[in-house]
Protein backbone atom coordinates (compact mmCIF):
# COMPACT_ATOMS: atom_id res chain seq x y z
CA UNK A 1 0.00 0.00 0.00
CA UNK A 2 1.45 3.16 -1.21
CA UNK A 3 -0.02 5.81 1.10
CA UNK A 4 1.81 7.19 3.84
CA UNK A 5 -0.54 6.61 6.72
CA UNK A 6 0.29 8.80 10.18
CA UNK A 7 -2.18 7.59 13.01
CA UNK A 8 -2.59 9.08 16.40
CA UNK A 9 -4.87 11.71 18.37
CA UNK A 10 -3.88 15.12 17.05
CA UNK A 11 -2.24 14.25 14.06
CA UNK A 12 -4.40 16.47 12.54
CA UNK A 13 -1.73 18.81 13.29
CA UNK A 14 0.92 17.48 10.91
CA UNK A 15 -1.19 18.39 7.99
CA UNK A 16 1.32 21.44 7.11
CA UNK A 17 4.38 19.56 6.69
CA UNK A 18 2.04 17.06 4.68
CA UNK A 19 0.79 19.62 2.46
CA UNK A 20 4.10 21.58 2.37
CA UNK A 21 4.21 24.18 -0.24
CA UNK A 22 1.45 23.29 -2.41
CA UNK A 23 -1.58 25.72 -2.66
CA UNK A 24 -4.64 23.33 -1.54
CA UNK A 25 -8.12 23.48 -1.43
CA UNK A 26 -10.51 21.08 1.08
CA UNK A 27 -13.24 18.65 0.37
CA UNK A 28 -15.39 18.06 3.05
CA UNK A 29 -19.27 17.58 4.39
CA UNK A 30 -21.45 20.20 4.85
CA UNK A 31 -21.53 20.52 8.77
CA UNK A 32 -17.99 20.72 8.73
CA UNK A 33 -17.90 24.85 9.61
CA UNK A 34 -19.87 24.34 12.40
CA UNK A 35 -18.17 21.59 14.04
CA UNK A 36 -14.84 24.06 14.30
CA UNK A 37 -13.33 22.03 11.35
CA UNK A 38 -12.86 24.71 8.80
CA UNK A 39 -11.18 27.54 11.19
CA UNK A 40 -8.97 24.25 12.44
CA UNK A 41 -7.71 23.91 8.70
CA UNK A 42 -7.54 27.49 8.12
CA UNK A 43 -5.21 27.86 10.98
CA UNK A 44 -3.20 25.33 9.96
CA UNK A 45 -2.71 25.96 6.67
CA UNK A 46 -2.85 30.12 6.47
CA UNK A 47 -2.55 31.06 2.78
CA UNK A 48 -1.85 27.92 1.15
CA UNK A 49 -5.66 27.20 1.51
CA UNK A 50 -7.54 28.56 -1.27
CA UNK A 51 -11.29 27.46 -0.35
CA UNK A 52 -13.61 24.71 0.95
CA UNK A 53 -15.99 22.47 -1.14
CA UNK A 54 -18.45 21.92 1.20
CA UNK A 55 -21.70 20.89 -0.69
CA UNK A 56 -21.41 17.72 -1.39
CA UNK A 57 -24.06 14.55 -0.61
CA UNK A 58 -24.23 11.25 1.02
CA UNK A 59 -23.08 8.75 -1.49
CA UNK A 60 -22.48 10.76 -4.72
CA UNK A 61 -24.26 10.92 -7.61
CA UNK A 62 -23.37 11.42 -10.87
CA UNK A 63 -26.12 14.34 -11.69
CA UNK A 64 -24.71 15.92 -8.48
CA UNK A 65 -21.12 15.32 -9.51
CA UNK A 66 -21.29 16.55 -13.03
CA UNK A 67 -21.70 20.23 -12.07
CA UNK A 68 -19.54 20.54 -9.06
CA UNK A 69 -17.13 18.50 -11.17
CA UNK A 70 -17.19 22.30 -13.28
CA UNK A 71 -17.31 24.67 -10.74
CA UNK A 72 -14.31 22.36 -9.01
CA UNK A 73 -12.13 23.00 -11.82
CA UNK A 74 -12.95 26.48 -12.70
CA UNK A 75 -12.40 27.65 -9.46
CA UNK A 76 -9.32 25.41 -8.12
CA UNK A 77 -7.37 24.22 -10.85
CA UNK A 78 -4.29 26.11 -9.45
CA UNK A 79 -4.69 24.16 -6.44
CA UNK A 80 -1.99 20.92 -6.60
CA UNK A 81 -2.93 19.59 -3.74
CA UNK A 82 -7.13 18.07 -2.19
CA UNK A 83 -7.48 17.79 1.38
CA UNK A 84 -10.23 15.24 1.64
CA UNK A 85 -11.74 15.80 5.06
CA UNK A 86 -14.79 13.65 6.00
CA UNK A 87 -16.17 10.47 5.85
CA UNK A 88 -16.75 8.02 3.37
CA UNK A 89 -18.80 10.12 1.02
CA UNK A 90 -16.27 13.43 1.37
CA UNK A 91 -13.50 11.23 0.35
CA UNK A 92 -14.81 9.00 -2.39
CA UNK A 93 -16.24 12.78 -3.77
CA UNK A 94 -12.70 14.01 -3.17
CA UNK A 95 -11.34 11.06 -5.55
CA UNK A 96 -13.73 11.93 -8.16
CA UNK A 97 -12.91 15.56 -8.44
CA UNK A 98 -9.12 15.21 -8.45
CA UNK A 99 -9.21 13.44 -12.15
CA UNK A 100 -8.58 15.67 -14.84
CA UNK A 101 -10.48 14.61 -17.97
CA UNK A 102 -9.59 15.26 -21.41
CA UNK A 103 -12.33 17.82 -22.32
CA UNK A 104 -12.99 19.44 -18.66
CA UNK A 105 -16.10 17.48 -18.49
CA UNK A 106 -17.32 15.04 -15.69
CA UNK A 107 -19.07 13.47 -18.26
CA UNK A 108 -15.93 11.64 -20.08
CA UNK A 109 -15.31 9.72 -16.33
CA UNK A 110 -18.76 9.03 -16.40
CA UNK A 111 -19.03 7.64 -19.65
CA UNK A 112 -15.79 5.64 -18.72
CA UNK A 113 -17.14 4.05 -15.63
CA UNK A 114 -20.25 3.20 -17.68
CA UNK A 115 -18.73 1.31 -20.41
CA UNK A 116 -16.08 -0.25 -17.94
CA UNK A 117 -13.29 1.08 -20.37
CA UNK A 118 -10.34 2.17 -19.12
CA UNK A 119 -9.04 5.53 -18.50
CA UNK A 120 -5.83 7.57 -18.54
CA UNK A 121 -6.53 10.76 -16.94
CA UNK A 122 -3.97 13.51 -18.54
CA UNK A 123 -3.25 14.52 -14.74
CA UNK A 124 -4.65 14.37 -11.23
CA UNK A 125 -4.20 16.71 -8.40
CA UNK A 126 -2.77 14.72 -5.13
CA UNK A 127 -4.36 13.86 -2.91
CA UNK A 128 -4.56 13.77 1.39
CA UNK A 129 -6.74 12.03 3.31
CA UNK A 130 -8.39 12.69 6.50
CA UNK A 131 -11.32 10.98 7.72
CA UNK A 132 -13.37 11.55 10.30
CA UNK A 133 -15.38 7.90 10.19
CA UNK A 134 -14.15 4.90 10.88
CA UNK A 135 -16.26 2.67 8.51
CA UNK A 136 -14.91 2.81 4.84
CA UNK A 137 -11.06 2.34 4.77
CA UNK A 138 -11.49 5.02 1.70
CA UNK A 139 -8.42 6.84 3.00
CA UNK A 140 -6.42 4.28 2.40
CA UNK A 141 -7.33 2.97 -1.02
CA UNK A 142 -7.98 4.01 -4.35
CA UNK A 143 -11.57 3.56 -4.73
CA UNK A 144 -14.46 5.48 -4.96
CA UNK A 145 -18.20 4.79 -5.26
CA UNK A 146 -19.64 6.48 -7.66
CA UNK A 147 -23.65 6.04 -7.78
CA UNK A 148 -25.99 6.49 -10.94
CA UNK A 149 -29.58 6.65 -9.01
CA UNK A 150 -31.47 7.41 -12.69
CA UNK A 151 -29.89 4.28 -13.91
CA UNK A 152 -30.33 2.06 -10.85
CA UNK A 153 -26.20 1.34 -11.31
CA UNK A 154 -23.11 2.18 -8.65
CA UNK A 155 -19.39 2.18 -10.66
CA UNK A 156 -16.06 1.43 -8.57
CA UNK A 157 -13.78 4.09 -9.40
CA UNK A 158 -10.19 2.87 -9.03
CA UNK A 159 -6.99 4.46 -11.14
CA UNK A 160 -3.38 4.83 -10.09
CA UNK A 161 -4.42 8.65 -9.74
CA UNK A 162 -7.08 8.09 -7.10
CA UNK A 163 -4.28 6.84 -4.52
CA UNK A 164 -4.04 9.27 -1.53
CA UNK A 165 -0.68 10.35 -1.61
CA UNK A 166 -0.81 10.47 2.61
CA UNK A 167 -3.65 9.89 5.07
CA UNK A 168 -3.82 11.63 8.21
CA UNK A 169 -5.95 8.86 10.70
CA UNK A 170 -6.69 11.70 13.78
CA UNK A 171 -9.14 9.52 16.17
CA UNK A 172 -10.21 12.83 17.69
CA UNK A 173 -11.90 13.80 15.26
CA UNK A 174 -14.40 10.86 15.56
CA UNK A 175 -15.44 12.23 18.71
CA UNK A 176 -18.19 14.53 18.06
CA UNK A 177 -19.96 11.67 16.16
CA UNK A 178 -23.58 10.65 17.01
CA UNK A 179 -23.80 7.51 18.36
CA UNK A 180 -25.79 5.64 15.72
CA UNK A 181 -23.30 7.17 13.42
CA UNK A 182 -20.21 5.40 15.87
CA UNK A 183 -22.31 2.03 15.43
CA UNK A 184 -22.82 2.34 12.22
CA UNK A 185 -19.54 2.78 11.22
CA UNK A 186 -18.20 0.19 13.28
CA UNK A 187 -20.55 -2.41 11.56
CA UNK A 188 -19.45 -1.14 8.21
CA UNK A 189 -15.80 -1.95 8.98
CA UNK A 190 -16.85 -5.03 10.49
CA UNK A 191 -18.71 -6.21 6.84
CA UNK A 192 -15.75 -5.22 5.59
CA UNK A 193 -13.41 -7.92 7.63
CA UNK A 194 -15.58 -10.70 7.09
CA UNK A 195 -16.12 -9.66 3.51
CA UNK A 196 -12.25 -10.26 3.33
CA UNK A 197 -12.43 -13.25 4.71
CA UNK A 198 -14.33 -15.20 2.64
CA UNK A 199 -13.19 -13.13 -0.64
CA UNK A 200 -11.72 -15.50 -2.99
CA UNK A 201 -8.61 -13.74 -2.95
CA UNK A 202 -8.24 -14.34 0.62
CA UNK A 203 -4.62 -15.82 1.47
CA UNK A 204 -3.57 -16.36 5.11
CA UNK A 205 -1.80 -13.04 5.43
CA UNK A 206 -5.39 -11.56 5.20
CA UNK A 207 -7.04 -13.68 7.05
CA UNK A 208 -5.36 -13.03 9.96
CA UNK A 209 -5.28 -9.53 9.35
CA UNK A 210 -8.93 -9.52 8.80
CA UNK A 211 -9.48 -12.35 11.98
CA UNK A 212 -7.90 -9.58 14.12
CA UNK A 213 -9.68 -6.75 12.81
CA UNK A 214 -13.25 -8.44 13.60
CA UNK A 215 -12.12 -9.39 17.43
CA UNK A 216 -11.26 -6.27 18.02
CA UNK A 217 -14.71 -4.94 16.58
CA UNK A 218 -16.57 -7.06 18.25
CA UNK A 219 -14.95 -6.17 21.32
CA UNK A 220 -15.69 -3.12 21.21
CA UNK A 221 -18.68 -2.08 19.49
CA UNK A 222 -21.75 -2.02 22.12
CA UNK A 223 -24.08 -5.16 21.68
Amino acid sequence: NPVAVTFGAGCLARLPARVGTRRAVVVTFPEAAALGLHARVEKLLGSRLRGFVADIAPNPDVAELRSLYARFWRDYADCEVVVALGGGSALDTAKALIVRTSSGAFGELEDALAAGAAFAPPSAKALITVPTTAGTGSEVTPWATVWDRAAHRKFSLHLDATWPEAALVDPDLTATLPASVTLQSGLDALSHALESIWNVNANPVSDALAVAAAKSMLATVPA
